[in-house]
């Protein structure tokens, strides 16, 4: 049977029987598209049963189905995890079915701009969804995992987690404050045997571009010509393996994993660097898109 495990128990005779099968959960948020929904599919061939949750319902109704396709199951429950009460009963019904094995905080949304032309409100969903989602959303699962003396914590965040980048900068702020929440839980809970692996990937091919608060094309977009990107599915790839065999932090690509060396050896030039291609170009209005 896939996605469960077998409890034992010793009956009255003193002899090993069968109960209940026990499946293994792990919940992603985010999972209507792009990095969430390849990780959700992953997951379940790898024998978890997933709780998705995204607001687009639709999109995470055709996940189901495309994992049942592939004899898999899984559950999905819409909602924003901007909303308290979405995390809370998210982590309560992954729970209730069975073990809660690994919690992935993927949801977040971007914006392309200059910081003085950022709305308090864009600045509120920038916190609300990149950092308070996450923190709620772990909040909620820790209590279960602690009494497991068991689970993963895995953290989407970014390269610029690491590395600062220019007409970004909330994006910048709310996943350095990620990765920085998952440093310092990762000494906090290690003890009860829980592992949070932080996941850093750089351009991506999702549509998380396209649901951007706000979209202008920046100088240093300029970079994206050369720079490879990576696919869903292979970032998706990184994060089984890092749950089968966790890592602190994993930074996706080479060229990333240099520029985060350079940001920490070489930060001048690295810097110097950045804001020579950030004078380079002019920016140029988009209309703005929703977010997922």
């Amino acid at each position: 049977m896939v996605g469960v495990a077998i409890r034992n128990k010793i009956d009255d005779n003193g002899l090993m029987e069968n109960t209940k099968p026990i499946r293994k959960i792990a919940v992603v948020t985010g999972a209507s598209s792009g990095i969430g929904a390849a990780t959700a599919l992953r997951l379940a061939a790898e024998g978890y049963y997933p709780v998705i949750t995204a607001r687009r319902s639709d999109r995470l109704d055709d996940l189901i189905s495309q994992m049942k396709e592939n004899g898999y199951d899984g559950l999905a429950i819409p909602g924003d995890i901007c909303d308290p009460e979405t995390c809370h009963k998210v982590i309560k019904k992954a729970a209730s079915l069975g073990n809660l094995e690994v919690v992935v905080a993927n949801a977040g949304v971007g914006y392309n701009g200059a910081f003085d032309a950022m709305t308090d409100d864009d600045v509120s969903q920038m916190v609300n969804v990149n950092l308070m989602g996450v923190l709620r959303l772990v909040k909620e699962a820790l209590p279960i995992m602690k009494e497991a003396k068991a689970g993963k914590i895995v953290i989407v965040a970014s390269v610029v987690s690491r590395v600062a980048s220019p007409k970004n900068a909330v994006y910048t702020a709310v996943k350095h404050a990620a990765v920085g929440f998952a440093d310092a839980l990762r000494l906090e809970v290690g003890a009860y045997g829980i592992r949070v692996i932080s996941i850093l990937p750089g351009f991506t091919k999702t549509e998380f571009s396209d649901s951007m608060l706000r979209q202008q094309e920046r100088p240093f977009d300029v970079v994206k010509k050369f720079w490879p990107f990576s696919s869903s599915e292979e970032i998706a790839e990184v994060i089984i393996r890092r749950i089968k065999n966790p890592r602190a932090e994993v930074v996706i690509g080479g060229l990333n994993t240099l520029a985060v060396l350079a940001a920490r050896l070489f930060p001048r030039a690295l810097y110097f660097l950045i804001g020579s291609i950030q004078n380079m170009g002019q920016q140029v209005p988009t209309d703005e898109s929703e977010r997922s």
